[in-house]
């Protein structure tokens, strides 16, 4: 199913780990991390991403080169 079909579903505190890989040239990345601070359905949440897109507060952000991966914890 397509990311974002899948979460819209799913209840608060589905999963403990969470991880999305969403292609770099789609805004999934920012749509899967406004869902989870809407309704957390993982206690963490591990999305990679572009290291120049800011996916927005609530993350820890580590940076590799140009990719970045962004925590979000509950």
């Amino acid at each position: 199913a397509e990311a974002e079909r899948y979460v819209a579903d799913l209840g608060a505190d589905t999963f403990s780990l969470g991880f999305a890989d969403p292609p770099y040239a789609t805004s999934v990345a920012m749509t899967l991390c406004d869902v989870w601070r809407s309704r957390p359905f993982a206690t963490v949440l591990s999305v990679e991403h572009p290291a120049a897109v800011d996916l927005g507060d609530g993350g820890e952000r580590r940076k590799y080169g140009i990719t970045a991966i962004s925590f979000f914890r509950r």
